[in-house]
């Protein structure tokens, strides 16, 4: 694929100015000791001569020191987390100052470290929360709501579409419908959204058919049969 995308950004025909390449786990692909293999010769040549044609590698490990040194030598930008001193104290780190080695292992989760060459210093940012909860927090702080009967349901949707629905006329409507006719029929309400959804909703039920209870007939009573041929 990468081969196929070399080709097409040297033709300028692929309709794009860049193409961004993620790996994750880079040390696993290009590590800095093993076999020579097929994927590691791409990432290396990705590394040194993508960057002319727009094709850009986007990578992403734990362990910078054991991905092979040539694919770190042409990386532009480096972002790094919280490490360990283990992994600090190695020669690809021998750049960094002891001050800044010890504020990258005592970093607090959500800060990072960016260093790009037109930087003589290394740059701190620090990501603001995220908008969202994470799951945990989330369901202690908005626990789920109980399950709701389906005709209290069914109102809840209702009084979503339109706050005069009653949620006693609703149920009252419901009494004796099919779960399926129900359904189609809220599906339909939500879809149109018109401007009198409890009149549209009671439209596409329907009239209600009450079942009749047939009780049967009598039958005539079977003749007894005798012995005597004349019935007698």
């Amino acid at each position: 694929i990468v081969s196929k995308l070399r080709e097409h950004l040297e033709r300028r025909d692929l309709g794009v100015d860049h193409v961004v390449v993620f790996v994750d786990e880079l040390n696993k692909y290009a590590p800095a000791d093993g076999a020579d293999t097929y994927v590691r010769k791409m990432l290396l040549d990705l590394s040194e001569r993508g960057r002319y044609l727009g094709l850009v590698l986007f990578s992403a490990q734990q362990f910078r020191s054991q991905v092979q040194r040539r694919v770190v030598g042409n990386a532009g930008t480096g972002i790094y987390g919280r490490m360990d001193m283990d992994e600090l104290a190695t020669p690809g780190y021998a750049t960094i100052s002891p001050a800044t080695k010890i504020k990258l292992a005592t970093l607090p989760k959500g800060e990072l470290m960016v260093r790009h060459p037109h930087f003589t210093q290394p740059i701190f940012v620090k990501f603001p929360r995220p908008a969202v909860l994470n799951s945990r927090e989330g369901i202690e702080r908005f626990p789920p709501a109980t399950d709701l009967p389906f005709p209290e349901a069914v109102a809840r949707q209702m009084r979503g579409l339109d706050r005069r629905v009653g949620a006693d006329a609703v149920c009252a409507l419901l009494e004796g419908r099919r779960e399926d006719d129900v359904r189609r029929a809220l599906s339909a309400t939500r879809r149109e959204r018109p401007a009198d959804a409890y009149a549209f909703f009671a439209a596409c039920l329907g009239r209600r058919v009450n079942g009749e209870v047939v009780i049967p007939r009598r039958g005539i009573p079977a003749v007894k049969r005798t012995d005597d041929a004349y019935g007698r």
